[in-house]
C-alpha cells in the first residue's frame, strides 16, 4: 500500500493505492461481511438498503479503517511516539 499526497483546493489529501495489496482488500471484505449482519437495513434517510448494499458501503469503510491505522502506526513508529493505535 502506498499513498500519494494530493492537494485539493488548498487541502492535503494522502491518496492510497491498495491494488497492490491484495491482503486489504481480502481483510476489508471479510469485515464487512461479518459487520453487514448487524447493520440496520434502513440508512440515514429512510431508504431501504439490500445486503449487497450495506456491504459493500461497510467494504468500503472498512478499506478506509484499514488504510488510515496503518498510516496513523508508520507515523507514530517513524517519530518514537509511543501510541498504539488499534482501529
Amino acid at each position: 500500500m502506498k499513498y500519494d499526497e494530493v492537494n485539493v483546493a488548498s487541502w492535503n489529501i494522502l491518496k492510497v493505492d491498495i491494488l497492490g495489496a491484495p491482503e486489504i482488500i481480502s481483510q476489508a471484505q471479510i469485515i464487512a461481511e461479518k459487520k453487514a449482519k448487524y447493520v440496520r437495513e434502513g440508512d440515514p434517510a429512510g431508504r431501504i438498503r439490500d445486503e449487497n448494499e450495506r456491504i459493500s458501503q461497510n467494504f468500503l469503510g472498512a478499506l478506509a479503517d484499514i488504510s488510515c491505522t496503518r498510516l496513523l502506526r508508520t507515523y507514530f513508529r517513524k517519530h518514537n511516539f509511543p501510541i498504539k493505535v488499534e482501529s
